[in-house]
């Protein structure tokens, strides 16, 4: 049995692969219907490039609101570089970059095996700081 990757786990393997350059396209094996599931040349890629490869469906759900997500990315951005340069990722007056990190290392649902859960408790706490959303 499997767990899911964490959004680390799956940075570190795109640095390596380059996994967020190329569409990804699930087939239905009976029907042979192709749905894209990630298109890193779409709009929302193009903006938010890391929230999107990393996050595709909270960026989808949160695409109203620009200013969060550009709040996202840029803190993500901040975390991806710490984690790279193997620094803490500690940020003792910012909750939400806290929760962010968390989300990252796939310690915001406390029993991470697959991603679902932490993904909702991250579009939980978005949701909570976009306005009007």
């Amino acid at each position: 049995m499997s767990r899911d990757l964490t959004p680390k786990d799956s940075h570190i393997l795109d640095k390596h692969y380059h996994f967020s350059n190329e569409p990804l396209v699930l087939t239905n094996i009976e029907t042979g219907v192709e749905v894209k599931i990630y298109d890193p040349h779409c709009e929302l890629a193009l903006q938010w490039p890391n929230a999107y490869y990393l996050a595709t469906e909270i960026v989808e759900k949160l695409k109203g609101a620009p200013t969060t997500l550009t709040l996202f990315e840029e803190l993500l951005r901040r975390i991806i570089k710490l984690s790279d340069d193997d620094k803490p990722l500690v940020f003792p007056d910012d909750q939400l970059a806290t929760t962010i990190a968390k989300w990252y290392e796939g310690k915001l649902d406390p029993n991470f095996y697959y991603s679902t859960h932490n993904n909702e408790l991250l579009y939980e706490a978005l949701r909570k700081v976009t306005v009007n959303f």
